[in-house]
Parts: C-alpha cells; structure tokens; sequence
C-alpha cells in the first residue's frame, strides 16, 4: 500500500507543471532596436514565484505596442517588461554642444559616454542636467568648425524626454558655463 501511495503521489507531482513560457532574446539586441516576433523565441522557465515571472514577457500575452529596448538584451536572455519602450521613449536628439577645450577630458571622442554639467557663476551653482549620454562626434581643432573659436565641440545622443536638460545645457553653452565629465 506504502508503494501504490507514493507511485501515485509522485505521477501526480511529476505531472504538475509549474513552469512558464517566456520570450528570450534570440540573437543580441542593442539599445534602440525595434524588436520583432522573429527577434524571439519561446522558453519554458520554473520560477519560484509567479511575481517574478510578471516582470518578464509571457509568450501567451500579445507582445505590447512599445517594442523599442531602452536596454541592451544578450541572445538567450530572458525580456524583462521594463527593457522595453516606445518609439518616442527611446527616440534621441543629436544635439551639439560647445565649450571651452579645457573643459573636456582629452579622451573624450566618439562613443564615449559622458555627463554634463552647468557651471554657474560659483561652485553652489554647478547641476548635473545630462547623465550617461553618448558622444556621436567629437571634433577636434578645424573639424569643429560649428563652435566658436577656442570651444571643442561634440554632439550627443540624448532621449527626448530631456528636452528641458537640453534646453539649459544649450542656454549654459551660450554662456560658456558648460563642463563634460567622461565616464571609464
């Protein structure tokens, strides 16, 4: 009798799925990309809590509008909810800047990723408006031809939703109160 109940415990947690289809990425992805059902592919996952697993994308929900990463996706790694975005959400200005060359680590080139700051007329003044944005050009000497004369001029990607950082990091340039930290 002993055996018969365990046989038949056992075929019934043997039976019991507790596993959840979700999409991993099938090739990389990077930031900006659009991604697609070809993109995607299905994987059976046993997580612990069914929490988590909400914070992945199921295979049986219909993939959201917004399918633009914010976030770089390795192939094979599962998609997290919130590495996707809009097309507005993920859209990027190229916007250029100036400032005095001394004001811009010499290693700073294309590709790097830099803050900027806005210095104002004492320390108490200096704000951090642009985090982690990347540099698409960074001309040096006659190249720089858009930025006045002794100024090193770049252009940086950055999101839309910092149109008011933008705003005030042009405003700063005009003044010449501009300082672009590069980040290792």
């Amino acid at each position: 009798m002993l055996v018969l109940l365990s046989v038949v415990v056992g075929a019934n947690l043997a039976s019991r799925d507790d596993s959840v289809a979700l999409w991993v990425a099938d090739r990389d992805i990077a930031a900006g990309d659009r991604i697609t059902d070809a993109d995607l592919r299905s994987v059976r996952v046993s997580l612990a809590d069914a929490e988590i697993a909400a914070g992945y994308l199921l295979v049986d929900e219909a993939l959201p509008e917004h399918r633009h990463v914010i976030t770089d996706l390795a192939a094979g790694q599962l998609v997290p909810r919130t590495s996707l975005a809009s097309a507005v959400e993920t859209a990027l200005w190229q916007v250029p800047i100036w400032t005095s060359a001394d004001a811009v680590p010499p290693h700073v080139s294309a590709g790097s990723v830099v803050d900027v700051w806005v210095a104002g007329t004492d320390d108490a003044d200096a704000r951090l408006l642009l985090s982690g944005v990347t540099v698409i050009s960074a001309p040096r000497g006659a190249d720089g031809f858009a930025a006045p004369s002794g100024a090193r001029q770049l252009v940086l990607a950055v999101p839309y939703r910092e149109q008011e950082a933008v705003a005030a990091v042009i405003a700063a340039a005009v003044r010449g109160g501009v300082v672009v930290v590069g980040r290792e």
